[in-house]
């Protein structure tokens, strides 16, 4: 199955989302992270509960990505 976004294969629309996150980052002086968060219902329904996605779905992809960003973040500022 080929999956475009605007006509464009979504590898070529993937880059392109890249590239203009790095000059945006460089326009605003700011990092910008390679941690991507997926969007996830789980998220909505922690929300929902009044709770943390750690307390309410530790092993969600969602909450492993969040895990992955804290990561690289605390990596940049350690540096």
């Amino acid at each position: 199955m080929n999956v475009k976004v605007n006509n464009k294969p979504v590898e070529t629309a993937a880059s392109t989302l890249k590239e203009l996150a790095e000059q945006l980052g460089e326009y605003i002086s700011a990092p910008i992270y390679k941690t991507y968060i997926r969007s996830a219902v789980v998220v909505e329904e922690a929300q929902a509960n009044s709770q943390d996605i750690f307390d309410y779905a530790n092993k969600s992809t969602v909450a492993e990505d969040y895990k992955a960003f804290i990561d690289e973040f605390l990596k940049g500022v350690n540096e």
